[in-house]
């Protein structure tokens, strides 16, 4: 075998191996990308499970604990006379009842009269709180069994005091949520045994299949460290799934919950990725082989012959390049890479030939050129008496040789002795002991390089004049000089240090601005002691605008400068104040020690009123302040808490104006800034690019056994396809105020679907829901005449569904606003009913259709009696005022026949259907089973 075939195989086998280990990696990098991804999407569904299995056993245990004191409110509790009492402490079996007991408001066991038993000190505990605060109050006791303990103050009918006490069994509760979640659930309790700590199992849900791996799964979510509380990977063989949390809170502390659950998907995701893996990368590499072999051993040859072509080409050999070049033979049948490779060698051998002929001649030309530009010397004295900068010629030592006019103006070109003057008595600076000169010496050494600076000139007058100078060495009639080249900057300086100011200030009331706040404020608290305490105090102008509307903005300034003046009076000395907004107002106060609540209270309560002065008369003003506590220094950067305040301000103007809101741990939105913009993004790339859904609940009208409407459920699909919940964007959604954007566009869809349907022969309405800033738009009604055009929907087929508290805010409005919905013909459904408290005369006077009882009454409503007597005289208040009663949250036939017999026109529930999307919809599906369940008995 020759030598060149030799290379050739060589390197044949040096690509065919190096495609190979190359197609290896990265197949092999793709499916573990691939399998990292879908696991962290398996991961990320199963850890979303767990949040929602714990906030099930908590409201759970929530409802549990308001149904033991519905109970204790229930008593008819005549004396607190011990043998009274004892009729009424005896167990329920039907409500789960272990126990009743009964106190006296000092914590005295009012069933035993003499030698009464021992309290224990949980039991203390909550006898104390329920007596200071006069508010019921419960927790898991285990000390001898778990129970489920409340405590309940009340008043007997002779007005003495008493505390009911009421124990069951947690189990109740346990298996509610088995049932509810598939997911087991244990108690545990910490016990310290000579100074370790000790997990014991009290009580768990299928304890005969559970209790073995409790303690482990335990011990796996502590090995992981106090800021973890889930646990999800192998046990054993298996995978698990589990979370740990705190029970009760400071009353019994030590009682923890575990719920836990095996994960057998995961096993079948595993396999599944292996399997497909393994296949994957075999085929592929088989393929790959045959290729390389059929392919890369003729274009090398040919490349091997184009590389020792061009080992000529240096040498200037054109001649042999060009003979070597026509022995390499062009592709038979195709033409591939290595001809447009030997195609452009070819032009190359001949670009070269011609650049090597021309190489000399512009040569020259280029040393002709160089010389003629270094010596072109001569300024132009026009052109430098025109010119706007000071530019003066001198030697190293600062003698000038040249001025232009602008420099002559500012300086003496002679000396009063007749020397000609030096520039280093004309610019210096006082503060340093080296002169201009002997700072520009290296440029005499350094032909060609520039130095720019500021230094200023003190011009004949002895002004200080700011100048921006650019000092470079070029040779005058052969001889090195220093060409100074100077910029008056003073009035950029001055507009410059103004911007400064304005850039950190309000222009109007000379405080700081947001941004320069955030810098002060988290400065101020750095240097601050470890244990100084921070108030942030945000203050908003109600209804600002229409202040501004009403009179006009120079009396808005006023006030703003005015409301400046007063809270920087009234916030203790040393207070932190900006104004952060429009109206908006932010301080941060530095708690003392010695502050006293009260007067601090007061002072806070006096910022939400303020008179002023204006041309028609004085106008009060009044303002809304919510106080938010920094807890920490290391708790969060200062702008998130500024941003949670501003959040917590826009839900309290919501609700309630000019008062004092003091933010607690549960007011305050957790979800992280950059998950916010997140999901800002996805939202509005959803509503550019169309990508939100309606999903359809059909509601059921009972007696006629039809579906007669459907309710609209939006929802978001992400970028990967992935449907989104409402609960997770429409809560931001309404922070960053897209919802009027979201509600328009569910309006229009839905108008869109009624007349698809209605031009199909399908005569079902639709129920839309709005909230209450879309309907307090001023353009509102105007807007949604033009959907009704645009769609060609029938108004009488929709139903505009308004949350109750929403409605409720103002009456006088809410009746406006509700009342355009009746100008174009449609109706109205008051939603959640019952969850705001409302009052029936305020519902008496809104012009609604429908009534929609919250689910919240109906989920248990076969267990409950209160439940069903509550439903119950809803819907006759609701008939009395001649409104349709829908009721919501249907979802067992027990609950379905309870609501068909209190009256009820309309259901709505997963016992009829869940929320589908309109392919998956069917709106002929059979309903006489589900609403009459027993017709074929009847005669």
């Amino acid at each position: 075998m020759s030598q060149p075939t030799k290379r050739i195989v060589s390197l044949q086998r040096k690509l065919s191996t190096a495609i190979f280990l190359v197609l290896i990696i990265v197949l092999c990098t793709l499916e573990f990308a691939s399998f990292r991804r879908n696991m962290a999407n398996h991961r990320a569904v199963i850890l979303e499970n767990l949040e929602r299995a714990d906030d099930t056993f908590r409201a759970l245990i929530d409802r549990s604990y308001t149904e033991l004191f519905r109970i204790a409110d229930n008593y008819d509790i005549r004396s607190n006379n011990a043998k009274s009492l004892k009729r009424l402490a005896q167990p329920s079996l039907l409500a789960g009842i272990d126990s009743v007991r009964f106190f006296s408001a000092d914590g005295r066991d009012l069933l035993s009269e003499s030698n009464p038993p021992k309290l224990t000190r949980s039991t203390r505990s909550a006898l104390e709180q329920v007596a200071k605060s006069q508010r019921p109050t419960g927790f898991v006791d285990c000390k001898q069994q778990c129970l489920q303990r409340a405590f309940v103050p009340t008043i007997a009918e002779d007005g003495s005091e008493l505390i009911v006490n009421i124990n069951r069994s947690p189990n109740i509760v346990m298996q509610d949520f088995f049932n509810l979640t598939n997911m087991d659930v244990a108690l545990l309790a910490k016990e310290i045994d000579n100074g370790i700590t000790i997990e014991t199992i009290l009580l768990a849900s299928n304890a005969a299949t559970s209790r073995d791996r409790i303690l482990p799964l335990l011990e796996k979510i502590i090995i992981k460290g106090p800021q973890e509380n889930h646990f999800f990977g192998k046990l054993n063989t298996r995978y698990f799934s589990a979370k740990h949390f705190p029970l009760n809170g400071a009353v019994s502390p030590e009682i923890s919950v575990l719920i836990h659950a095996p994960e057998t998907g995961t096993e079948v995701l595993i396999e599944s990725e292996f399997k497909d893996t393994v296949i994957t990368v075999l085929v592929t590499l088989l393929f790959s082989m045959a290729a390389i072999t059929l392919i890369l051993r003729p274009p090398l040859q040919k490349v091997l012959g184009l590389a020792n072509l061009l080992r000529l080409l240096p040498e200037s050999e054109f001649a042999s390049a060009r003979s070597q070049l026509a022995e390499i033979a062009k592709s038979r049948q195709h033409r591939d890479e290595t001809d447009v490779l030997r195609e452009s060698i070819g032009s190359v051998i001949g670009d070269l030939e011609r650049l090597n002929e021309k190489n000399n001649e512009q040569r020259e030309k280029l040393k002709q050129k160089i010389f003629e530009l270094t010596e072109a010397t001569k300024f132009n004295d026009m052109l430098l008496d025109a010119s706007p900068l000071v530019i003066i010629i001198h030697e190293s030592d600062g003698t000038i040789q040249s001025i232009n006019a602008l420099g002559r103006e500012m300086i003496n070109t002679i000396n009063d002795d007749g020397r000609p003057a030096n520039i280093n008595d004309w610019v210096r600076n006082d503060f340093q002991q080296r002169s201009l000169s002997d700072a520009l010496a290296n440029l005499m050494h350094d032909e060609g390089k520039t130095v720019q600076g500021e230094m200023p000139l003190f011009d004949r007058n002895g002004l200080r004049v700011e100048i921006l100078w650019v000092h470079r060495a070029i040779r005058v009639k052969g001889q090195l000089r220093i060409l100074s080249m100077g910029m008056d900057v003073t009035e950029q300086h001055e507009a410059v240090r103004s911007l400064q100011w304005l850039g950190r200030h309000d222009r109007v009331t000379g405080l700081l601005n947001r941004l320069s706040f955030i810098d002060e404020a988290q400065s101020h608290i750095v240097h601050a002691g470890a244990n100084t305490q921070f108030d942030i105090v945000l203050i908003d102008i109600d209804d600002f605008a229409r202040f501004n509307d009403q009179f006009d903005f120079s009396t808005g300034d006023k006030l703003l400068l005015e409301l400046a003046r007063y809270i920087s009076m009234i916030l203790p000395e040393g207070s932190l104040l900006a104004r952060s907004g429009s109206g908006e107002f932010i301080a941060l106060i530095e708690v003392q020690k010695e502050l006293d609540e009260a007067d601090y209270h007061k002072t806070l309560e006096s910022l939400t009123r303020y008179t002023i002065d204006t041309t028609e008369g004085s106008e009060n003003v009044h303002l809304s302040v919510v106080l938010n506590h920094l807890r920490s220094q290391a708790e969060m950067a200062i702008d998130q808490l500024i941003s949670d305040t501003t959040a917590l301000m826009r839900r309290v103007k919501s609700k309630a104006r000019g008062q004092v809101f003091v933010a607690t741990e549960e007011h305050i939105d957790r979800l992280s800034r950059q998950e916010k913009y997140h999901m800002k993004d996805l939202i509005q790339q959803a509503l550019d690019e169309n990508r939100l859904l309606l999903f359809y609940q059909p509601i059921i009208h009972i007696h006629n056994q039809v579906i007669s409407h459907c309710e609209c459920l939006v929802r978001l699909l992400d970028e990967e396809g992935q449907f989104i919940p409402p609960y997770k964007f429409l809560g931001v959604a309404a922070e960053i105020g897209l919802m009027s954007q979201i509600d328009f566009a569910v309006i229009e869809m839905a108008m869109q679907q009624q007349r698809r349907w209605q031009d199909s022969g399908v005569d079902i309405g639709l129920s839309i829901n709005l909230t209450a800033p879309t309907m307090e738009l001023p353009d509102f009604e105007i807007h949604l005449k033009q959907l009704i055009e645009k769609t060609g929907a029938d108004p009488s087929k929709l139903i505009f569904e308004v949350v109750e508290t929403d409605a409720l805010d103002s009456i006088h409005e809410a009746n406006t606003l509700l009342k355009n919905f009746r100008k174009i013909g449609a109706r109205i459904a008051l939603d959640d009913f019952g969850v705001g408290f409302t009052s029936f005369e305020y519902v008496r006077e809104l012009p609604v259709d429908f009534i929609k009882i919250d689910q919240s009454f109906v989920r248990f409503i076969h267990e409950r009696p209160n439940d069903q007597a509550l439903v119950r005289s809803m819907i006759e208040m609701s008939h009395s005022l001649n409104k349709q009663v829908i009721v919501e949250g249907v979802e067992t036939q027990e609950a379905m026949e309870i609501v068909r017999k209190l009256g009820a026109e309309y259901v709505q529930g997963y016992f009829i259907s869940k929320p589908m999307p309109l392919d998956a919809l069917n709106l002929n599906m059979p309903l006489g089973h589900l609403l009459n369940p027993d017709s074929d008995n009847q005669d």
